[in-house]
């Protein structure tokens, strides 16, 4: 169940961790957000995709293929791809591969189809709103459903009741880390040193606990040479 947390309470927090309260002259509260939005990317998000897995933060965009188009427009929060799952029809997708720069013009240029018995590479290229995937090994038709399962950015809060899903309270990790930048303008360096601590704390207690959101080890699926697999879409 997601808890969320607004853009104005974490800034109160910054604010009681610090003792500054009152001083929105020295500090305004889109200094501190500035800060925040620093913290709670690379501190909690990253913390969680490093601890836990891709798969937290796990959203799906989806396109159709155009004849003869390679490449696609991506989600402008594209930050990383986990997989990507081609439609050619029936119950099962199947799974394309990422490809090697090196080998861009050797696959281009081998005479496969566009079908499930035949390989499909993709690669990612670019980012933000020039963000885009390119598809090789054979000439695409038209109408093929392609879902590409990818991590967003992570989000930054812009507005005072923007909200932030606070998880199981983990933000406190971004309010700490925000606090000791504002305590390092403020001169504040004892402060500073104990924020520092009580984050390594917490950062500590996620990396431990980050495995538990699964229960035991992944399944893994063998392939057996001169079969195709559901899924796969080739073989050797």
């Amino acid at each position: 169940m997601a808890s969320y947390v607004t853009a104005q309470q974490l800034i109160l927090r910054v604010r009681q961790r610090t003792n500054l309260e009152n001083a929105t002259t020295f500090i305004p509260d889109s200094e501190i957000l500035d800060c925040l939005n620093g913290s709670l990317a690379n501190e909690v998000y990253d913390l969680l995709r490093q601890s836990v897995g891709d798969n937290y933060y796990r959203q799906k965009f989806t396109f159709h293929t155009s004849q003869g188009v390679y490449n696609y427009l991506l989600p402008s929060d594209l930050l990383t791809d986990i997989s990507v799952d081609v439609w050619f029809g029936g119950q099962f997708p199947y799974s394309a591969r990422r490809y090697a720069e090196a080998d861009r013009n050797v696959l281009r240029g081998v005479p496969f189809g566009w079908g499930p018995a035949y390989p499909l590479f993709y690669q990612l290229q670019g980012s933000g709103v020039n963000a885009s995937i390119s598809l090789v090994c054979g000439t695409p038709i038209a109408g093929v459903q392609v879902d590409l399962n990818y991590v967003p950015v992570c989000p930054t809060l812009v507005n005072m009741n923007d909200v932030f899903d606070d998880i199981n309270g983990w933000s406190e990790i971004a309010v700490l880390d925000a606090g000791v930048k504002v305590c390092i303008k403020d001169g504040s360096f004892d402060t500073a040193t104990f924020l520092e601590q009580r984050k390594a704390t917490l950062v500590a207690k996620v990396r431990a606990m980050g495995p538990q959101r699964h229960a035991g080890e992944p399944e893994c699926v063998n392939m057996i040479a001169g079969r195709v697999e559901p899924g796969d879409g080739w073989y050797d």
